[in-house]
């Protein structure tokens, strides 16, 4: 069974930003529906999202000051402090992707050092317990 990953604000700056670059239009002139905003989340993601789970990750977002009111109540245009959020985002997952293999298992062990320690302890007793063999031998 998979695990289906819940439509998040993330997602819902995604489609601005996306349909912005797809059409050439500058944040302070572009505007969304809330219905255009679901049939592009529904695109992206393939799952369906009431438009009450929506309008709650809407209000989440003016809270946030990613998106604000136009207009009309039912209409949104992207904030500056939107359009960085995903910009960092983009550019975090960027230089991610394109860590050499090193960097890659360096920050593995910089991530997972809690469990590390416990197999450094167990590999030194195991260690130990051979050489003590060897010496009685």
């Amino acid at each position: 069974m998979w695990i289906q990953k819940k439509i998040s604000k993330e997602d819902v700056l995604e489609v601005f930003v996306k349909e912005m670059y797809t059409h050439g239009i500058n944040k302070d002139l572009f505007t969304l529906s809330i219905n255009q905003i679901n049939e592009r989340i529904k695109n992206k993601t393939r799952k369906d999202i009431s438009l009450d789970e929506l309008r709650s990750l809407l209000n989440e977002c003016l809270a946030d000051e990613w998106l604000r009111n136009q207009y009309f109540e039912d209409t949104y245009s992207l904030t500056p402090t939107g359009k960085g959020v995903i910009t960092s985002r983009r550019s975090k997952k960027e230089l991610l992707a394109n860590r050499s293999f090193l960097k890659k298992a360096s920050d593995f062990f910089d991530d997972h050092k809690g469990l590390f320690i416990p197999l450094s302890a167990f590999t030194g007793v195991v260690a130990l317990i051979s050489i003590v063999k060897m010496i009685k031998k």
